[in-house]
């Protein structure tokens, strides 16, 4: 019996244990998981590819025996199953990515240079590019032999950076599995080209690496967390979608709430001012002014819209003052000065039950309040007032300065200013107060009715 063109002892033991690793694989974890049908399918290829390099090794030692066309289709598929193999070690480490990683892109573009890789391997019997063989069974390498290294060398290098963006995620014995894998992938071809020329080794260390991460799929703890992860990427896209709806009916909850709040107060300002017939627009010009002073208080828009709201309804309560007190237009007497100052807490019975604008009641309640602690219902003093019920009780009375009365004219723009210079720290919180004179001197407010 002739000796072998190369000592096939070590791919012959690392191919019968890749057999009984499939079967052990296709008997215990024949299931769907990636990591499974992926290990399987590595496993298959790798022994696929040492049995070729086995019968490679054969047919060239018995070269003048064998038909040489024989020896060109076993290199052919040797070849092929070099880059398929590598491709499935690349599903492998894939397998272990986040479920919201999807690589089926770049797998379609890998399987069409595959199949390119293959075509040219093919098209070499003929051509001699790849690989040619003498009449001696001498083995010469062909112009673009180098192809059989680079593709499969192009994607170890693709799993190296998958494995690196991903390794954060993977328990510890994963990544020490995956970064043998990926030596081991190497370390047998340059063994043997530089160490030891006469012996198979370029899948010994591949094969035997495929048996280290066995232990990562068979580990209880890692089919343990391999379920709690399932479970858990189960419950966050659950959560994720819950998420989704709840934001939606909330949003959709806050705009149709939004919506009869604002319809709800218009509705108010219209019963305000029916009530109250001798001052015609008075809640749509103390909302204006009241905002006009907020903004130039550096109030943001969203709180502006708010105390809109609150002046809008401030007088509410004046639908519960009798009908006579509310309507009169001289001044009032004690005992009418009294009946009309319980005007603010009617207001804010009225207002209280709307719980999503506790606001409002706050400010129907304090827009009479002075800055000094003399106003009512409760003598609240200096920062003790809602700032929104200050701004709301400075606007208030600008409308009244600035409307007609039976008993008096219309103050003048000098003699409003003098009249709130003189007030403030009084009746009035002085920063509003120079707010309002800087809305004045910019001629910012217009009154309702004046802007048509």
């Amino acid at each position: 019996m002739r000796p072998l063109a190369y000592n096939i002892d070590f791919e012959l033991a690392v191919m019968i244990l890749l057999l009984m690793l499939s079967g052990y694989l296709y008997r215990h974890f024949n299931g769907n998981s990636k990591n499974n049908i992926a290990l399987r399918r590595a496993a298959h290829v790798e022994a696929l590819l040492i049995f070729f390099d086995i019968l490679a090794t054969i047919t060239v030692t018995y070269a003048d025996v064998i038909p040489i066309a024989i020896n060109y289709i076993i290199n052919v598929l040797y070849y092929s199953c070099i880059g398929l193999s590598t491709f499935c070690v690349l599903l492998f480490i894939e397998s272990f990515s986040p479920e919201d990683k999807d690589y089926t892109r770049f797998n379609r573009i890998n399987m069409i240079f595959y199949a390119i890789y293959v075509a040219i391997n093919v098209i070499g019997i003929w051509t001699g590019w790849v690989f040619s063989i003498d009449n001696n069974g001498a083995f010469l390498f062909g112009p673009i032999h180098n192809i059989v290294y680079v593709y499969p060398g192009i994607l170890i290098i693709e799993c190296l950076i998958i494995f690196i963006i991903m390794s954060h995620t993977m328990e510890r014995v994963q990544n020490i599995s995956i970064i043998l894998l990926l030596i081991f992938s190497g370390l047998g071809a340059t063994m043997q080209l530089y160490l030891f020329p006469d012996i198979l080794l370029a899948n010994v260390t591949p094969g035997l690496a495929l048996f280290i991460c066995l232990f990562t799929v068979v580990s209880p703890n890692y089919q343990e967390l391999t379920t709690k992860k399932n479970e858990l990427e189960k419950a966050k896209s659950e959560l994720e979608q819950q998420v989704i709806e709840r934001t939606a009916e909330s949003r959709a909850k806050q705009k149709r709430d939004s919506e009869m709040a604002d319809e709800m107060i218009e509705a108010m300002k219209t019963m305000i001012d029916d009530s109250n017939t001798n001052r015609e627009n008075h809640s749509e010009n103390v909302s204006r002014l009241s905002v006009l002073i907020a903004k130039e208080m550096g109030f943001s828009k969203a709180e502006r819209e708010k105390l809109y709201s609150m002046a809008v309804v401030h007088d509410i309560g004046i639908i519960g003052i009798d009908e006579e007190v509310a309507l009169k237009t001289g001044i009032y007497t004690p005992e009418e000065r009294k009946e009309m100052q319980r005007h603010p807490l009617i207001g804010e019975q009225i207002l209280k039950p709307i719980t999503e604008m506790p606001e409002l009641a706050v400010a129907a309640r304090s827009h009479h309040e002075r800055y000094d602690g003399k106003g009512y219902p409760d003598h609240l003093k200096g920062d003790e007032i809602p700032i929104f019920a200050r701004i709301i009780c400075v606007a208030d009375s600008y409308d009244a300065m600035t409307e007609k009365r039976p008993y008096r004219e219309v103050f003048t723009k000098e003699h409003v200013k003098s009249e709130f210079q003189r007030c403030a720290g009084k009746q009035y919180d002085p920063r509003v107060v120079r707010a309002l004179i800087h809305v004045m001197d910019k001629n910012e407010y217009t009154p309702a009715g004046e802007d048509l």
